[in-house]
């Protein structure tokens, strides 16, 4: 299995430290979902070094980035992208990989949905672009997030709502695909994609990919939101404990890869 190292993560971070903090702050603290999506894509899917590869909807590209050091052919869009997506960009030196339309007459061998899918109010236009973008035979590699993860559980609780968005976040928002619209259960996810012609699963996982608490004070320090983090007793031991729970419950990312009927 392809590893990516540590040696990497700081070569990415060390492009963007000086110009942009905040982001490399970022960047850090989603290092092991980055790490962890590019590492799964790369040994379910089969992908090859001459295959096409389409992160839609990367955001900032750093996925993009890692498969490229790596030696893959990949381009990465989003449709959304402002000033601060494209001058990370640019810092990456991903310019020739970056981009905002897409050719629709263009298939692809593979196509990555990184965090993607938990942001869509309406999914079928957008998983039925996805099935056309994609070559006969073809993958779909999707990360989201585990809505029946412990972190969930807590916040239902203590918000009593069924949300994975907190309501003061909800009602700032300017915008439609900052927020998660629905997060899903790992049945749901394989429903979904099956009902969308990808009915050949590859792949089914749930990993940890949650953050240091060094690295979630360090990007919380830049934002400036008086939010800190700490150790405790009481969560060293519900961490112990929930080694004993199922994947479904203690981890926080669902993982699929699946061919493209």
């Amino acid at each position: 299995m392809t590893v990516v190292t540590d040696e990497l993560k700081l070569s990415i971070y060390e492009k963007i430290k000086f110009d942009s903090p905040l982001y490399a702050a970022m960047f850090f603290k989603n290092w092991k979902r980055y790490k962890t999506s590019a590492e799964l894509f790369i040994s379910s899917s089969g992908v090859k070094q001459h295959d096409t590869v389409l992160d839609y909807g990367c955001g900032f590209p750093f996925v993009v980035n890692i498969l490229t050091e790596l030696g893959y052919i990949v381009t990465g869009y989003e449709p959304y992208a402002g000033e601060d997506e494209l001058h990370i960009t640019k810092l990456l030196g991903m310019e020739k990989n970056y981009q905002t339309k897409l050719d629709l007459q263009i298939q692809y061998d593979h196509i990555l949905m990184i965090d993607v899918i938990e942001h869509l109010a309406v999914i079928k236009p957008l998983m039925e672009e996805i099935h056309r973008l994609i070559k006969p035979g073809g993958t779909l590699f999707i990360s989201t997030p585990n809505v029946m993860r412990f972190d969930m559980w807590k916040k239902f609780v203590s918000r009593k709502t069924g949300h994975p968005t907190y309501i003061m976040k909800y009602l700032k928002a300017s915008d439609n695909f900052r927020n998660h619209q629905r997060e899903f259960t790992m049945q749901e996810l394989l429903i979904a994609v099956k009902h969308f012609n990808f009915n050949q699963i590859l792949l089914q996982t749930i990993r940890d990919t949650q953050p240091s608490i060094a690295d979630l004070n360090a990007y919380h320090k830049l934002l400036g939101d008086q939010q800190t983090f700490r150790t405790s007793s009481w969560a060293t031991l519900q961490n112990f404990i929930l080694n004993f729970f199922p994947a479904s419950f203690k981890n926080n990312n669902l993982f699929v890869t699946a061919r493209r009927s």
